[in-house]
């Protein structure tokens, strides 16, 4: 497992209706990204993908093609959060937490 050390910023990455609507969000969050991690950015071919340019396809060659492949997935939208209900979470639903593994 890899551990962030230095949190994202929280910002709202709600959902496909968010891209349309509020686009300067995931832009500062890819932004933040590449300046956070600019060796991934400098040994792996960076593509922006899907609606908008908004996901990333990040692949990294190996030394020897004939080997296995690994594939690593992640995502960066969530549900909104009903008002009133933060207090029923377990962990804040916005708080980047890593529990039970």
């Amino acid at each position: 497992m890899v551990t962030v050390t230095s949190p994202r910023p929280q910002c709202w990455t709600w959902t496909i209706l968010s891209y349309a609507t509020r686009p300067q969000v995931l832009l500062a969050l890819l932004s933040d990204l590449e300046r956070s991690y600019p060796l991934v950015w400098k040994s792996m071919n960076v593509e922006r993908v899907g609606a908008g340019n908004f996901s990333l396809l990040l692949t990294w060659a190996g030394s020897d093609p004939s080997l296995p492949a690994t594939l690593f997935v992640s995502h960066y939208d969530v549900v909104p959060v009903s008002p009133g209900t933060e207090g029923q979470w377990k962990h804040p639903p916005f708080g980047a937490e890593i529990a039970d593994g």
